[in-house]
């Protein structure tokens, strides 16, 4: 099926894996079919580098109807894929991806120019492409530039060993006092700063009941006094791991280390992964895992944040089901309603993944995406690892001229 070595392996190890997009369907082979001509379109005017450029815009607009913005999207997009050739290996062999997606692929690579960054993300985002389920739901574009965004802002700086970043600038306040009666406020913090304010202000909105400005007003007045929690996710047993905090995403090591030493409590989560609670309430160390396991709403489909989630009873409390992270899952008001109804029936699997079963018969397998998923985790001992390598390989720097080059490491 593929030529490239890493996508034949991973094909060989996962045989009938597939996405829900590529379903034997009608549906699905329709919109496959309109995938396929609409790649073929794009891939066929996009125009050679040294042609004119707007002249080559007028003519697909004459010819297609489409506007200039869109015809500059779709033409970014797919000369995007000459500098990533698995996932376009990928993209000529399966059709998988929608404009949509090369276009949230494109502006998440837009400010990216080092080569070896781009072919380093170029085999994540292939692998990441690939299903390892049958009937799998196909990441979304948001989900795809998320993870993009993630790799850039944590390979980056491991790219140079020898960079120290410089020290973060101290946070700054300005206010603009109209004519109007009206004021307006801005600080510019780091952001392991800018996240503890965040996470004090949803406290106060959550505990009165209030705006996030009326929250501000009452913190900086002195007026009200939270406690703050801000769950920061990260691997205890990789020197450097990166920390994953929601509403941010994946953090670099620096800000890591600095919101790492202002925590005061530490939980493992490796022991609350099998805690069973007593109630129907889902403890706090427990709700943290569940949200960290699934790091979205795990209802087909839905991408919002599982911080804002519900945790919902796969099987019924009142039928037995017990309150552990095995049981629960983070459903949002609209998808635990469509599940309440009985529209949709979850199946449990191992690591957290989710058979839907719909009353019409089909189902879809959800896989979790959270910072403690085991993709998540098997990301983090490979960066672990390169970073650890990239170590070793700058204090021996005599190395690779006696040895030759050393092998690429898998990431």
């Amino acid at each position: 099926m593929y030529t490239s070595p890493v996508l034949t392996t991973h094909h060989e190890k996962h045989p009938g894996a597939y996405y829900a997009t590529e379903a034997d369907h009608p549906t699905a082979h329709l919109a496959h079919q309109i995938r396929r001509s609409e790649y073929q379109l794009w891939t066929t005017l996009l125009p050679d580098e040294d042609a004119d450029y707007d002249l080559a815009v007028t003519a697909i607009h004459r010819l297609t109807g489409k506007g200039r913005f869109q015809i500059g999207n779709a033409l970014a997009a797919v000369h995007r894929l000459t500098e990533l050739p698995l996932v376009r290996e990928i993209q000529d062999t399966t059709h998988r991806l929608d404009l949509s997606r090369l276009i949230a692929i494109d502006k998440a690579l837009c400010l990216l120019t080092d080569e070896t960054l781009l072919a380093l993300i170029d085999t994540r985002l292939a692998l990441y492409l690939l299903p390892t389920r049958l009937n799998q739901l196909l990441p979304s574009a948001g989900q795809i530039t998320a993870r993009i965004r993630d790799w850039i802002r944590l390979l980056a700086p491991t790219l140079d060993v020898d960079h120290t970043p410089d020290p973060p600038a101290p946070p700054t306040f300005s206010a603009h006092h109209g004519d109007d009666g009206r004021s307006y406020l801005n600080l510019d913090a780091p952001t392991d700063v800018a996240l503890i304010i965040e996470a004090a202000l949803r406290a106060r909105v959550a505990e009165a009941g209030c705006s996030e400005a009326e929250a501000l007003r009452d913190l900086v007045t002195g007026a009200a006094r939270v406690r703050v929690v801000l769950n920061l996710y990260r691997a205890h047993d990789v020197e450097d791991a990166p920390a994953y905090v929601f509403g941010a995403g994946w953090l670099t090591p620096q800000v890591s280390n600095a919101l790492a030493d202002t925590a005061t409590q530490v939980r493992d989560m490796d022991k609350v992964a099998t805690k069973v609670a007593a109630g129907y309430q889902t403890p706090e160390d427990i709700r943290a895992f569940v949200v960290g396991r699934d790091g979205t709403c795990r209802g087909p489909g839905d991408n919002r944040s599982a911080a804002d989630a519900q945790m919902d009873h796969s099987v019924d409390w009142a039928a037995g089901g017990p309150t552990c992270a095995d049981n629960l899952a983070s459903l949002c008001a609209h998808c635990h309603n469509i599940k309440t109804d009985g529209r949709m029936f979850p199946v449990r699997l191992p690591e957290g993944e989710i058979v839907w079963l719909f009353e019409d018969g089909t189902w879809v397998h959800s896989v979790p995406e959270g910072p403690l998923s085991a993709k998540a985790r098997n990301w983090v001992q490979t960066l672990g690892q390169r970073i650890t390598r990239r170590r070793e390989h700058h204090h021996a720097p005599d190395r690779e001229q006696e040895e030759g080059p050393t092998e690429q490491p898998e990431f």
